[in-house]
């Protein structure tokens, strides 16, 4: 599917109807026995638009194909594929903030996603926990599936209670200091700063940087996650600036050796060490990475400006 200017709207009504032929192609293979055929179109058409949106093509093509993609994929029912090409298109979705028409149409979709989903996944959950027991392990795929579901709606209420769940089931099973078990106890963490309950936000948070720093090393990228979440939280509790420059050093350091020094994720953390040095007032200090930030700005204006 080429790319097309913004402009031409007779390309865009072309790609919606190529977009309309593919998913009903992946439901008449779907109908017809032929899933993995389904897969398979649904995959190379990934790989396609995955390639233009690593290239910086991030607009309303690479949205309306990710959605169509997504939907196929709810319609095999495989929502953790279709979960994780909505995060892809959330993070496009914020570029496209000032086309309105184009965006709601976007979110519509977005919630059938989601609202088929959460329909699945409630009766997978159902019918786990009634050949199972609503304790056994296997609920848990279902229940944190299903947390993600009322988190990305923001209904963070019901996405505590879930998550709160799967924790004490893989509590039950597991060595408390189990590295699966970080994983919902992060999202346990960020649900709770989202409903503002930060005291129990930070603690479920330093319990996961403990677990992630003897599992996975300090310098690894799981604990670059938790510390970025730990800023967060420990902004909103008043901690002491240094204190949380010291974080963000650390995830500048783990991203630096992960991604690159110039990358988008090291420029961005970048800005933050720039900002706490500004606040606490380390003029010095800051003057050779302020130096280093502006050359990644202009790095990636300039990279924007090509396509």
């Amino acid at each position: 599917m080429g790319k097309c200017l913004q402009s031409d709207s007779s390309c865009i009504n072309d790609l919606e109807e190529q977009l309309c032929v593919l998913f009903n192609e992946v439901n008449s293979m779907i109908k017809s026995g032929n899933k993995n055929d389904a897969v398979d179109l649904l995959k190379a058409n990934y790989e396609a638009v995955k390639e233009q949106i690593d290239a910086g093509f991030r607009g309303r093509e690479e949205a309306r194909v990710l959605d169509t993609i997504a939907l196929g994929h709810v319609a095999l029912g495989d929502l953790t594929t279709a979960i994780s090409i909505m995060d892809l298109l959330n993070g496009i979705v914020e570029h496209l903030k000032n086309d309105e028409p184009l965006l709601d149409s976007i979110l519509m979709h977005m919630g059938s996603v989601n609202n088929e989903g959460r329909a699945l996944l409630e009766e997978c959950l159902l019918i786990t926990e009634k050949s199972k027991g609503k304790d056994h392990p296997n609920c848990v795929k279902h229940l944190l599936n299903l947390a993600t579901s009322y988190s990305r709606s923001k209904n963070y209420a019901e996405a505590e209670k879930l998550l709160r769940i799967s924790l004490q089931i893989m509590l039950k099973t597991l060595p408390h200091d189990d590295q699966s078990i970080s994983f919902p106890m992060l999202n346990l963490a960020l649900t709770l700063f989202n409903l503002n309950q930060v005291d129990e936000a930070e603690k479920y948070a330093l319990e996961v940087l403990r677990i992630r720093e003897n599992a996975f090393g300090k310098e690894s990228l799981p604990v670059g996650e938790v510390l970025d979440c730990l800023v967060s939280i420990q902004k909103r509790l008043g901690r002491d600036d240094n204190e949380l420059l010291e974080h963000l050093k650390r995830i500048l350091k783990i991203q630096e050796k992960a991604f690159g020094s110039e990358s988008e994720e090291v420029m961005e953390t970048l800005k933050k060490v720039v900002h706490y040095m500004t606040t606490i007032g380390l003029r010095h200090e800051k003057l050779p990475l302020e130096r280093r930030l502006a050359r990644l700005k202009d790095k990636y204006k300039h990279a924007v400006k090509q396509y």
